[in-house]
């Protein structure tokens, strides 16, 4: 039988939005995998609001140990689009990042530490 334990507190409203919410694409790119990189943190309300940082914010957002596991589980690159695409359309500025396929938890390590973590740090779970 599953069931919430009696000692779990009520779960924070962001993370109830954010889990419904501001999924992740994982395209193809060469023999490596590519997924734009943003931040999804909490507004006022509660609700998860995507930012398109630099490098520098996502390294603040997650603090240096976490963005350093990001390369540990497989994110092989994070820079702009311009660097790993050669865009040079308005998006060029946006982050993404290129993670190696063998490494199956590269995507999710990913989304955790750009998704989930921000909203833990703001509900003070972090």
């Amino acid at each position: 039988m599953i069931a919430r334990p009696e000692q779990v507190p009520p779960l924070p409203n962001p993370l109830p939005a954010l889990l419904g919410k501001q999924r992740s694409q994982v395209n193809s790119h060469g023999h490596r995998l590519r997924v734009a990189v943003c931040l999804i943190n909490p507004d006022a309300k509660g609700w998860p609001r995507k930012t398109f940082p630099s490098t520098d914010e996502v390294r603040g957002a997650c603090g240096p140990d976490l963005f350093q596991a990001l390369y540990n589980h497989g994110v092989v690159d994070i820079d702009t689009r311009e660097a790993i695409l050669g865009d040079d359309t308005r998006q060029r500025n946006r982050l993404c990042a290129l993670l190696d396929p063998a490494t199956e938890s590269a995507p999710i390590v990913l989304y955790a530490v750009t998704h989930v973590v921000p909203t833990l740090r703001h509900i003070r779970w972090l």
